[in-house]
C-alpha cells in the first residue's frame, strides 16, 4: 500500500481511474434514492422548454424561457427529460459521472503540469462533502457540466501551447463556449491560464496572450448577459441587496475566508448559511479583507523562498471566486451571502494547493515519517467520503433538506418557510402551522414575510379557516400590491365567504395587472353568469377562450352561457370543442346530450348521455335524462 501511495505514478492507471470511480459512486450511492428539491421544479419537472421540441428552440433564443440563460444547461435536461422523463435517478446520475469526470481531468492536468500529489488532489476534490451541494442538488447540473467543460477547456489549451495547431485551439473555444453556455463563472478560465503561466515560467510571451483574447471577449460577452438576467429576469434587485461600496468589500474578506475554512474543516455544512448583518458598519468583519490581501503579500514577498505556487493558487482561489463575493449581485444574496455550490469551481486551487504543500512535505520526511503522512492521508480521505456519504443523505426530498438545514440555522427564513409549505402540501396542517408562523416571525424582509402570509393563507383555506386566511393576504398585497398570485387567492377566499363584489373586484385588479390572464376572465365571466348577466358574461368567456383556445374548460363554460343565451348552436358548437380537446370529459359530453335533446335530435343526444355515463358512471343527472328521454313518444 505504502509502494501505491509513495509512487502513485507507478500503478497502473486503469487500477487508479477505477479506484477513483469506485470510491466516489460509494460516497454518492445514497443518491439513488434521492428526489427532486427546491429550484427542481422550475428546472426540469415543471420546466415547459423541456416538454416539446419548439421548447428547445426558446432555450436557444430566449432569455426569459428558463430560469437562468445558461442554454447548453438546459438543452442537457431536454434530451435527459427525453430519456427519464420525471424520474430523479438520471438526473443524479449524470450530476455524479460528470463530477467524476472532472476529478479525473484535474488528476491529469496535475499530472501534465508534474505537480506533486496529483491522483490524491483529485481524490480529495471528488470526495470532500462541501462538493455535494453541487452533485446531490439537480439544479446544479450548471456547476457540474460548465466545470467540465473548463477542465476539458484546460487541457486543450495547455496542449495547444506546446504544439500550436489550428484545429486544437478552435476546439479548445468551442469547448470554452460550452463551459460560458452552461455557467459564466468560468469566465476567468483565461485569467486562471494567465496565472499558472506566471506559475510556470514567471513571465508571459505574446504567443501566450494573444490567442486568449477571443476567450476573454466570449467571457465578456455571457458575463454581460448574465448580470443582466440576474438583475432583470431572475430579480437580483432592490432592498435586499443595497449594500454599500465599503459593505461590500468587507463582505468580499469574510466570504473567502469562510469558504477556505469550509474546505479545511468541513463541518456544519448547511444547505443555507446564517445571513450576515450587512447594514450597520462593523470594523471587526475589515479584518477579513486585510486578512486575506496580507496573506497574498506575503505569499508574493515570499516568493523567491517558497516559489510561485502558493500566490497564484490564492490568486486562482480568489479570483474564480469574484462572481460570488459581493460585487456582482445575484439572487441567492437575500438569503445568504455564503454557499457550498459557489465555490465548486474555486475550491480546486485552494484543494490541489494543500494536498501539494502535504505531499511535498511528505516526500521529504525519512521513510517512516513518510508512511506515516500515507496513512494520515487515507484516513483524511476516508473521512472525507463518510462525510459526503453522510451529507447526500440530506438530499433524499425537500422537507429533510429544509428540516437539516433549521438544525443548522434555526433563522433560516427560506427553510421554514418552504418547509411550512412542504408539509401543507402534503396536508400535515397540524405540523405546518407552527412552523409557518415561525417563518413570519423570522422573516427580516417584507417581501419574505408576504410569501409566508400567503403560504398561511393557503393552510387556512385549506382547514376552511377563511377569516383568517383573509387578513394575510390583504397584508402580503399591501407589501406587494401587483401581485397576481396573491389576488388570486384573495378573490377565491371572498367568494367562498360569499363576498361576491369585492371577489369581482379581485379578478378585474387581476385583468387590469395581466390583460391576458384567461383564468381572470373566466372568473369574471362565472360571476356575472351567476348573477344572472349572461350577456357580460358571455363578453368574459370569450375573451378567455381567445386567450386559450386549447383549454377545454374554458369551451365548456363558455357553451354553458350560450345555452343559457338561447344560442342552442353556437353552445353545441363550445361543447364539441370541448370534447375534441378532452375527449375524457364527461360534463362536456352531458351538456352537448342536454343541448342536442334541446335540438330534437335524440340519437345524437343519447349517444352523448351514454358517453356521459361510460366516462362517469356515477352522473346521476344523465342517468335521469337519459331514462326520460327513453320515456319521450316519438316526435315529442
Amino acid at each position: 500500500m505504502s509502494r501505491t501511495t509513495d509512487q502513485p505514478h507507478r500503478s497502473p492507471i486503469a487500477l487508479q481511474v477505477l479506484l477513483l470511480l469506485a470510491v466516489t459512486l460509494l460516497a454518492y450511492s445514497p443518491l439513488h434514492s434521492a428526489g427532486f428539491i427546491w429550484d427542481d421544479d422550475f428546472y426540469v419537472t415543471e420546466n415547459p422548454t423541456l416538454q416539446t421540441s419548439a421548447g428547445l428552440l426558446d432555450i436557444w433564443t430566449s432569455l426569459a424561457a428558463t430560469p437562468q440563460y445558461y442554454p447548453l444547461v438546459f438543452t442537457s435536461f431536454w434530451l435527459e427529460y427525453q430519456l427519464w422523463g420525471n424520474h430523479p435517478l438520471g438526473y443524479h446520475a449524470v450530476n455524479v459521472l460528470l463530477h467524476i469526470g472532472s476529478a479525473l481531468l484535474l488528476w491529469l492536468f496535475l499530472q501534465r503540469l508534474q505537480i506533486p500529489g496529483a491522483y490524491w488532489a483529485a481524490l480529495c476534490f471528488a470526495l470532500h462533502p462541501v462538493m455535494v451541494e453541487s452533485v446531490a442538488w439537480i439544479t446544479e447540473h450548471k456547476n457540474t457540466l460548465s466545470l467540465f467543460f473548463a477542465l476539458v477547456t484546460l487541457h486543450l489549451y495547455w496542449r495547444y501551447l506546446a504544439r500550436p495547431r489550428r484545429g486544437i485551439y478552435i476546439t479548445a473555444l468551442i469547448a470554452f463556449a460550452a463551459a460560458l453556455l452552461s455557467k459564466t463563472v468560468t469566465g476567468s478560465l483565461p485569467a486562471v491560464i494567465l496565472v499558472l503561466l506566471w506559475w510556470r515560467h514567471g513571465r508571459w510571451e505574446r504567443r501566450q496572450i494573444l490567442p486568449l483574447l477571443p476567450f476573454l471577449m466570449l467571457a465578456a460577452v455571457m458575463g454581460a448577459i448574465t448580470i443582466w438576467v440576474e438583475r432583470h429576469h431572475v430579480g437580483a434587485q432592490g432592498v435586499e441587496w443595497s449594500l454599500a461600496p465599503w459593505t461590500r468589500f468587507a463582505l468580499a474578506g469574510r466570504i473567502i475566508c469562510f469558504y477556505a475554512l469550509k474546505l479545511i474543516g468541513p463541518v456544519s455544512l448547511s444547505f443555507v448559511y446564517p445571513r450576515w448583518e450587512a447594514t450597520a458598519f462593523q470594523p471587526s468583519i475589515c479584518l477579513f479583507p486585510i486578512l486575506v490581501i496580507g496573506v497574498l503579500l506575503i505569499c508574493w514577498r515570499r516568493r523567491q523562498r517558497w516559489g510561485r505556487g502558493p500566490v497564484a493558487a490564492l490568486l486562482i482561489y480568489c479570483g474564480v471566486l469574484f462572481p460570488a463575493l459581493g460585487f456582482v449581485d445575484v439572487y441567492p444574496f437575500r438569503y445568504s451571502f455564503v454557499a457550498d455550490h459557489f465555490q465548486y469551481h474555486a475550491s480546486l486551487a485552494l484543494l490541489v494547493f494543500i494536498v501539494t504543500g502535504f505531499e511535498q512535505w511528505r516526500r521529504g520526511r525519512a521513510v517512516p515519517l513518510r508512511r506515516l503522512g500515507s496513512v494520515l492521508g487515507i484516513i483524511v480521505l476516508v473521512l472525507l467520503g463518510w462525510q459526503t456519504e453522510q451529507r447526500c443523505r440530506v438530499y433524499r426530498d425537500a422537507e429533510t433538506l429544509w428540516r437539516d438545514t433549521l438544525a443548522w440555522n434555526p433563522d433560516a427564513w427560506i427553510a421554514a418557510n418552504n418547509l411550512g409549505l412542504s408539509l401543507v402540501t402534503q396536508r400535515r396542517y397540524a405540523e405546518a402551522e407552527p412552523i409557518l408562523e415561525r417563518a413570519r416571525s423570522i422573516a427580516v424582509f417584507p417581501r419574505d414575510r408576504s410569501r409566508t402570509l400567503r403560504n398561511l393563507a393557503h393552510l387556512y383555506r385549506e382547514t376552511q379557516r377563511l377569516e383568517l386566511a383573509q387578513p394575510c393576504l390583504e397584508e402580503a398585497l399591501s407589501v406587494q400590491p401587483n401581485w397576481i398570485l396573491a389576488w388570486a387567492d384573495l378573490a377565491d377566499v371572498l367568494e367562498r365567504r360569499g363576498q361576491l363584489d369585492p371577489a369581482l373586484d379581485c379578478w378585474q385588479k387581476i385583468l387590469l395587472l395581466n390583460p391576458n390572464d384567461a383564468h381572470a376572465a373566466q372568473q369574471i365571466g362565472l360571476l356575472y353568469a351567476d348573477r344572472g348577466d349572461v350577456n357580460t358574461a358571455e363578453k368574459y368567456l370569450r375573451r378567455a377562450v381567445q386567450l386559450q383556445p386549447e383549454r377545454d374548460q374554458l369551451q365548456l363554460n363558455l357553451g354553458v352561457v350560450k345555452a343559457r343565451q338561447g344560442d342552442l348552436r353556437s353552445a353545441k358548437e363550445c361543447f364539441e370543442a370541448a370534447i375534441r380537446l378532452n375527449p375524457q370529459s364527461a360534463e362536456a359530453f352531458f351538456n352537448l346530450g342536454l343541448t342536442l335533446l334541446h335540438l330534437n335530435d335524440r340519437d345524437a343526444a343519447r349517444t352523448a348521455l351514454q358517453r356521459t355515463l361510460d366516462l362517469q358512471p356515477d352522473h346521476a343527472a344523465a342517468r335521469q335524462t337519459l331514462l326520460q328521454l327513453e320515456k319521450l313518444p316519438p316526435g315529442q
